[in-house]
Order: C-alpha cells, then structure tokens, then sequence
C-alpha cells in the first residue's frame, strides 16, 4: 500500500463525511450506486466463499465497513483491517456488530502468523492499489492458512479491458495525464496471469471468475478466488 492511498482515503473520509458510498468510490459519475449493487456483491462474495456460521473471515482493506456489516450476520466472527484511520473510526462509528471487530493496520505489515486463525479471506476492491511486489508479500503471509482455506480478491480492475472503461480519448487522455502525475485515478490494472504467477508458488489454487453481468463493475473488473492447497 502507498502513501498516495492511504492519503486519498483519509481524505475521502472527510470529504465525503456521512456519504458511506462516495468514501469507498461506489459511485457511477458521482451518483451513489443503488442497494442492490451492494446486496448484488454481497450475494457474490457469500457464494464464492461458501460463508457459514461456523466461518471466521478476515475483510482485508475492509474500508468504512460498508461491506463488512452486511456480511457479518452470515459468519461467526469477521475481522475488518484497513489502513485509513478515518475510514475504519467511520466503519467503527456506522458499521458495528456485535461480531465485528475492525482493526487499523496496513495489511502488508501484519503480525506473523496473522492468518493461522481464519479460514476464509476476503479482499474486494483493493488489489488495485497494491504493486506486484506488495502483492507477493501479502501471499508470504497467507501461507499461514490451513489447506482449504479460501481467498477472493474481488473486483479486480482488468488490463485486457482497460479501454472498456475509459472509452471515449478524452477519458484516455485524463487516464493517462493522471498516470504522469503520479496520481492514478483507480490504481493499478491487472492481467490474471500476473496474478496466477505470483500467487502459485505459495500454494494456492488460482480460479479467474467473471462478475455477475447485473453488477455495474462487471463490463472492467474481475473475481480471483484463492484456494491453499498446501
């Protein structure tokens, strides 16, 4: 994770006080998606997880907790870590529950051992701001999970549709301007072999999964699911 990141949530945090939805960028053109999106990726998450309640689920850049409560009453605990300050005393402020527990930590800096309590992770719009490198420390650490154990890195920006979403030369241009900057405008576009190649030496199982079409990410983004299989 980044300073740059890091900075940017804060600031949402402040900027968007009180607008859950804007804080954590579930907007289309600056208009808040609808309920159902969020229930659509709630539904997505409980199925490739196969949540129960016997799960304790670790929600890594668990952000303000939007997601985080809704899938709280379907698992026995969830642990939510973020390391925006301002997003996770928002989520502990406007997102509690009584089996929540949000944490602030940077997720590539975790305790060793972190993950030896969890058997199901989840990561849902977040790889993006991370780099390959970062990436590869993170798996260093989820070697702790049991064989079994699963993984989804959700909505993961797709570099092979990069220009289904910025689709006209003018949003090309802003892309592109804002990648000089050194201020991207979403983060970091992945292909999925690069993941599959970073994440296979520490064994782990490695599924590519399209988004329900109904979702309003699913035209550019795309699921992960992890799987340890040693």
């Amino acid at each position: 994770m980044s300073d740059y990141w890091q900075g940017h949530y804060d600031a949402a945090t402040l900027d968007f006080d009180g607008a859950l939805l804007k804080q954590v960028g579930k907007t289309v053109n600056g208009v808040e998606v609808p309920e159902g999106q969020l229930a659509l990726i709630v539904g997505n998450i409980i199925s490739l997880l196969v949540l129960d309640k016997a799960d304790v689920l670790a929600d890594l850049c668990c952000g303000n907790g939007l997601i985080t409560r809704r899938l709280a009453p379907f698992v026995r605990e969830v642990v939510g870590i973020d390391f925006s300050l301002g997003l996770i005393e928002t989520a502990k402020r406007t997102c509690p529950l009584a089996n929540i527990e949000y944490r602030h930590a940077d997720v590539t800096d975790l305790p060793g051992g972190f993950f030896g309590g969890f058997g199901k992770v989840l990561m849902y719009e977040a790889l993006q701001h991370f780099s390959e490198a970062q990436f590869g420390h993170l798996l260093g650490q989820l070697v702790a999970l049991a064989p079994g154990a699963k993984v989804l890195l959700g909505s993961i920006p797709d570099a092979e549709r990069l220009r289904d979403y910025y689709d006209t030369e003018e949003k090309y241009e802003f892309y592109l301007q804002r990648e000089r900057e050194g201020r991207p405008h979403m983060g970091r576009w992945w292909h999925f072999d690069e993941i599959a190649r970073s994440a296979e030496p520490y064994g782990f199982k490695v599924q590519r999964i399209l988004q329900p079409q109904a979702l309003y990410t699913a035209y550019y983004r795309f699921d992960v699911l992890l799987e340890r299989t040693a």
